[in-house]
């Protein structure tokens, strides 16, 4: 496994599901900041449940029915949830063709990556995996990581963020930086 941070507002995403797993996986693709969203249901009142509280300002696109070859080619990674294998595997199977990533919830053989538990404030984000072995564990860490980094953390963030910016603007070298980190989170008594 290779840990990595995608920044997904870069390319066109593909969400394909129903229910409450849909909703799910549409909520964590909005908080990671998705701008190409494109939502494909098997009923229209999949799709209604999604736009209550909508952001308007991003691009999300719904379609009742599947994607085709032509959805797909351009995409950088597709979505699965709430549909049945074996018309996941065919997604899956559609995705791989086009070189697309593939995650279908809940399902590792299908999986070209693993969504990790997360503890998000602001831009600080924690993310736990299993590699898909035993998401009840990674919940259980996401709770535990959720009360120790609070949402005071998402402010701390800015904090430094603002100070290495100035620190660099002074002309501090980047070994210095990771000093200058340590110096504050020590004095601030963050850690």
């Amino acid at each position: 496994m290779l840990p990595l941070m995608l920044d997904i507002a870069k390319g066109k995403i593909l969400l394909v599901g129903k229910g409450a797993a849909l909703k799910q996986r549409y909520t964590l693709l909005m908080q990671a900041g998705v701008t190409d969203l494109t939502i494909y249901v098997p009923e229209a009142e999949d799709a209604a449940v999604l736009f209550e509280g909508a952001d308007k300002t991003r691009s999300v696109k719904v379609h009742v029915g599947v994607p085709g070859d032509g959805d797909v080619a351009d995409a950088l990674l597709l979505m699965v949830a709430g549909i049945d294998e074996a018309i996941a595997e065919q997604f899956a199977s559609l995705a791989r063709s086009h070189n697309v990533l593939v995650n279908v919830e809940d399902n590792k053989r299908l999986c070209d990556f693993y969504m990790p538990s997360l503890v998000r404030r602001g831009d600080l984000v924690l993310a736990i995996s299993t590699g898909g072995k035993s998401p009840g564990l990674a919940r259980r860490l996401r709770l535990k990581l959720e009360d120790m980094f609070g949402p005071e953390w998402e402010a701390r963030l800015e904090q430094i963020a603002t100070l290495r910016k100035q620190w660099r603007n002074d002309g501090i070298e980047l070994k210095q930086l990771s000093t200058k980190t340590d110096e504050l989170i020590d004095k601030e008594n963050w850690l």
